[in-house]
């Protein structure tokens, strides 16, 4: 009989090859471009941003957004915006790169008395609202929206005539950066009724200001609500946008429940 071996003298399996692990190269983010934002107040009625007011028992804060504040919320909202978002500057998303280049809105907080005149004027509505927005590129054609790139802002004087042929569009997205920002519009709250509908849903002012300014940043995109339909995805995507700056959650369900505004 042969004496059987001690132990396992088979060849020992080695271990299957493992690729040495590529290392990260991490690239720096695109460098932000700050929304060039004008803030104004109603001389009359508004007070000064950041100073609260009077004490009203245990409710919610009802103390006004600094300048500083507003300036960091429009510029995270307008970073956390995809092209998808933003239907009318889809001509400019075509040949530039969004971190090339900058917008610029104003904001204007008012009572209930002058948004209510700016809504009889111009959306024969003679009621107060909550917020309104006008768009400053809404049907604007895209040639003068890209000559305002290649020049600046244009004046209604030096637009380009329809007979005049317009250059090719760039092919390819280029990165360097645009001098001049797009205006995009005006934004226009009312503090009375953001005040309202603030103590309605049980949270802040400074909350309900935020996501008035989302809503009409939207629209001054592009964005539209002709039916039920689409308010619930616009509001959703407001929703996203707040938490984006870590403003926390409105409950925008009972905002369409309870009918307040946001049109």
């Amino acid at each position: 009989h042969r004496q059987r071996p001690v132990g396992d003298l088979r060849r020992p399996r080695l271990p299957n090859p493992v690729a040495p692990p590529i290392p990260t190269v991490l690239y720096p983010a695109p460098a932000m471009i700050p929304v060039a934002l004008t803030l104004q107040h109603d001389p009359q009625n508004a007070p000064q941003s950041g100073r609260p007011e009077p004490p009203n028992g245990d409710g919610p804060d009802r103390s006004l957004p600094t300048e500083t504040q507003w300036q960091e919320w429009f510029d995270q909202w307008w970073h956390s915006l995809t092209p998808d978002d933003l239907p009318y500057l889809a001509p400019v998303l075509a040949t530039r790169s969004k971190h090339t280049w900058a917008i610029a809105l104003t904001l204007q907080l008012t009572t209930d008395d002058g948004i209510q005149a700016l809504n009889r004027d111009y959306r024969n509505s003679d009621r107060p609202t909550d917020v309104l927005a006008f768009a400053a590129l809404e049907g604007l054609p895209p040639a003068i929206l890209m000559a305002q790139l290649q020049g600046g802002a244009l004046s209604p004087d030096s637009s380009p005539k329809l007979e005049e042929p317009v250059d090719d569009p760039i092919e390819e997205p280029v990165d360097e950066p645009i001098d001049e920002p797009i205006e995009l519009g005006d934004i226009i709250i009312s503090l009375d009724t953001a005040q309202t509908q603030a103590q309605t849903l049980g949270h802040s002012l400074s909350l309900e200001l935020a996501w008035l300014a989302t809503h009409g940043m939207l629209h001054l995109v592009g964005w539209d609500h002709p039916d039920p339909k689409h308010l619930q995805i616009m509001l959703r995507r407001q929703q996203t946008l707040l938490t984006a700056a870590n403003l926390g959650r409105v409950n925008w369900g009972a905002i369409q429940a309870t009918d307040l505004g946001y049109v």
